[in-house]
């Protein structure tokens, strides 16, 4: 058997993290820097009527995330997010499905993974993948909508506590543009 020496350990570790390097770099494109939180950008998925109908749980017909920071040159990370609830699920039998529903979150690092909550316990999600044009999240609990309005507000989770994962893909600003300026209707038609 071989034996490895010390350099040649070395070299190898060089070399797998030369390897690392540029694919961390890409993970927080647009913007934000390693430890702040999710790339920022305009984030989207519509999901097909047979994802949905293969996935008869999921409430979320179409999503839309704007991950910004403010105008004013702040350090803070946020995140405007607009769902459009599928006619299924939970939702359906609660009357809340075919609605839109709205959330902002404030963005932090906790450890190594990003995380995005919404004030007063309304909940969060983690970010499992970023690379700046996939963005994909999880949640167990995580409120849109305003409690105390009409419409109420819904849980992103699918069953209440079970994790679940949405996969977005970034989209042009002026999807967001639309989706938060109040000139576009309701999802799908």
């Amino acid at each position: 058997m071989r034996s490895t020496t010390f350099t040649e350990v070395a070299r190898r570790a060089a070399i797998v993290a030369a390897m690392l390097v540029p694919a961390a770099g890409g993970a927080m494109a647009d913007g934000a820097m390693a430890g702040e939180g999710p790339s920022l950008g305009c984030y989207e998925r519509d999901y097909s009527d047979t994802h949905l109908a293969d996935h008869p749980d999921q409430i979320v017909d179409r999503i839309v995330l704007d991950i910004y920071r403010p105008p004013d040159g702040g350090e803070d990370i946020f995140v405007k997010m607009a769902v459009w609830t599928a006619n299924q699920g939970y939702v359906r039998k609660t009357g809340q499905g075919g609605q839109r529903f709205d959330q902002s979150l404030y963005c932090y690092q906790d450890g190594k993974a990003a995380r995005c909550q919404v004030e007063c316990d309304g909940g969060h999600f983690t970010v499992e993948h970023d690379d700046g044009e996939v963005l994909q999240f999880a949640t167990g609990y995580l409120q849109a909508g305003e409690a105390e309005e009409c419409g109420g507000a819904i849980d992103l989770a699918e069953r209440p506590g079970q994790m679940v994962s949405y996969r977005l893909m970034r989209a042009p600003g002026a999807t967001c543009e639309a989706a938060f300026a109040g000139t576009e209707t309701t999802g799908k038609e």
